[in-house]
């Protein structure tokens, strides 16, 4: 199996290897190139309009569909990794349950979960670092005025460095492990999608076990 960074260099070279295809898909050619020096801050701008969230789609069209399957991937910082989850979503249907930990998301990623979950409420668990509730004071009062009063949303804060998502649906269950945050991010990142329910469960157990131990912070039940 090839290594995956090196196969998303090889990528850049030939946009059109197979490479790119189902094992390693490379969501952007750009940011990576740019990834090769130092990222100088006159790009920035440049940078802000190569992220866009049907750039995530490079990487859905091969989304885990059956028991077992599972999907590696290197993205490039040209999507948000919350709008990777939001545009999932979309394609798979409102979920029974969503559990996400998350060392921290941006102000308007707050807006935009808060926007699903008032249109289709359902089930959210977000676990985030206390280290983002200490340094990120407006997003977190976002936090609490936006989605904390939602019924069933969930908020738990503790000493949580873990980046997965779970998506519970009737059928089937689908994980994310992601070194992504649910925010922006001029990084290369991993993502690793699997549809388990053993892995869903896994993940799910040691979330609800944390959640519940003298290791939180600060716990909100759901409304």
């Amino acid at each position: 199996m090839p290594n995956p960074l090196r196969a998303a260099f090889a990528a850049l070279k030939n946009p059109e290897t197979e490479i790119r295809a189902r094992r390693f898909p490379v969501a952007s050619r750009g940011i990576v190139l740019k990834k090769l020096g130092d990222l100088k801050r006159s790009d920035a701008r440049a940078v802000k309009k190569l992220i866009r969230p049907e750039n995530a789609d490079v990487i859905l069209a091969d989304f885990p569909s059956e028991e077992g399957d599972m999907l590696h991937a290197i993205t490039c910082g040209d999507f948000v990794f919350c709008d990777f989850i939001l545009r999932l979503i979309q394609r798979a249907g409102i979920p029974r349950a969503m559990t996400a930990a998350t060392l921290s998301l941006s102000l308007k990623n707050v807006e935009k979960l808060a926007a699903l979950l008032t249109a289709t409420p359902f089930p959210f668990h977000l676990v985030l670092s206390h280290y983002f509730k200490s340094t990120s004071g407006e997003i977190f009062r976002a936090i609490e005025t936006l989605l904390v009063p939602i019924p069933g949303f969930r908020l738990t804060i503790g000493r949580c460095h873990a980046k997965v998502t779970l998506l519970d649906y009737p059928d089937r269950a689908l994980v994310i492990e992601s070194s992504a945050n649910l925010r922006s991010s001029r990084n290369i990142e991993q993502i690793t999608a699997k549809q388990c329910r053993a892995l869903h469960d896994f993940h799910l157990q040691w979330i609800e076990e944390f959640a519940t131990s003298e290791e939180a912070f600060k716990t909100s039940a759901p409304g």
